[in-house]
């Protein structure tokens, strides 16, 4: 079995996942900062998406986790994140095998204090965003701990 843990850091393209063929889980990391506005830099999600594209067809589990998430609109937010590109790339012709995806979240400080937050409103989110690996039944949201 070949497991590889990807920060989203430097050249995706240059892993050459296509080339392990018993690729058979993947984790993809996605850090939310405050320093950049939306418009500076590309759509969080599409180095993982594009990671995945090349991946081969062996691929049974992802998890994708998203790191310090500011807000609850972030997660269909089509500029800063585009959740759903991995909806587009994780599909059963390309991963006839898949077994789940899962969706680590880890919220920011910030969003976890307010008191209008609601951990269902996350979930509700990320099916919207995500609505054919929901309806397939691939989907697992899961609540991330600062602490562990």
């Amino acid at each position: 079995m070949c497991d590889l843990t990807i920060r989203l850091v430097g050249h995706w393209r240059s892993l050459g996942l296509a080339s392990c063929s018993k690729l058979r889980s993947i984790e993809i990391e996605i850090y939310f900062r405050y320093d950049e506005k939306p418009q500076d830099v590309p759509a969080y999600s599409l180095a993982g998406a594009g990671m995945l594209s090349q991946a081969p067809r062996t691929l049974r589990h992802v998890t994708i986790r998203l790191n310090y998430l500011p807000r609850v609109t972030t997660l269909n937010n089509r500029r800063m994140l585009r959740l759903q590109e991995f909806d587009k790339v994780i599909t059963y012709d390309r991963f006839p095998d898949m077994k789940e995806v899962n969706l680590c979240i880890l919220l920011d400080r910030y969003l976890e204090a307010d008191r209008k937050y609601d951990w269902q409103h996350v979930v509700v989110g990320v099916q919207k965003a995500l609505p054919n690996l929901h309806a397939r039944g691939l989907l697992k949201v899961i609540k991330q701990s600062a602490f562990g």
